[in-house]
C-alpha cells in the first residue's frame, strides 16, 4: 500500500468516526456504558496512551516476524 492510500485510508476512518460522533452532547461523549469502561471520546491523553501501546505491541510482532524471515534484529541501543 503506498504512502497516499494509507493516508486516504486514515482519513476515511477520520470521516467515519465524525459522522459516528456527530450530534452527541459533551456528556454523552464522555459517559461510559459498557464494562470496557469505554465511551464515544475519551480524554486525549487517554488515546495518544492507546495508540502508542497498540503501535508498541504491533511493532514488536513485526520484529519477530523479520526476525524469523531473514533473522534481521532490531536490537534498541541507548
Amino acid at each position: 500500500m503506498s504512502d497516499a492510500q494509507l493516508l486516504a485510508q486514515l482519513e476515511s476512518e477520520r470521516g467515519h468516526v465524525l459522522r459516528t460522533v456527530d450530534g452527541l452532547e459533551n456528556d454523552e461523549m464522555r459517559r461510559t456504558l459498557v464494562p470496557s469502561g469505554a465511551a464515544p471520546m475519551a480524554n486525549g491523553r487517554e488515546i495518544l496512551f492507546r495508540v502508542l501501546a497498540e503501535t508498541s505491541v504491533h511493532a514488536g510482532h513485526l520484529d519477530i516476524v523479520r526476525e524469523l524471515i531473514d533473522g534481521h534484529q532490531n536490537l534498541v541501543v541507548e
